[in-house]
């Protein structure tokens, strides 16, 4: 399977096409059209669907040429000083260690 291929097949798996209406807002008419075809809060929930998709797009094209690779989501943190820092980096260092020996880790 060609690159374009394999691009093609994850964006579909993912369900990430290109949007079918873009909005016009070139006129009033146009604006309101668009509005009825498509809510202000439809779109913003397309735009936060779209984070998603996109990394999980990520995630299958690094497991399709890297087959052992193993996603891990680094922990989140608020850090206020440098010693908050080096616990979380000596925490994803722990955790990237662990999953090693088994393979590659994408974060």
């Amino acid at each position: 399977m060609g690159i374009t291929a394999l691009g093609t097949a994850i964006l579909r798996d993912v369900q990430l096409s290109a949007p079918e209406n873009t909005p016009k807002l070139g006129t009033l008419a146009e604006l309101l059209d668009s509005l009825a075809v498509c809510s202000p809060q439809r779109w913003t929930e397309k735009r936060d669907a779209l984070g998603g998709q996109l990394s999980r797009a990520l995630t299958l094209a690094a497991q399709k040429l890297e087959p052992k690779v193993q996603p891990l989501t680094p922990p989140h943190r608020i850090l206020r000083n440098e010693a908050d820092l080096d616990a979380w980096v000596a925490e994803v260092r722990k955790a990237i260690l662990a999953k090693l020996p088994d393979g590659p880790v994408q974060l």
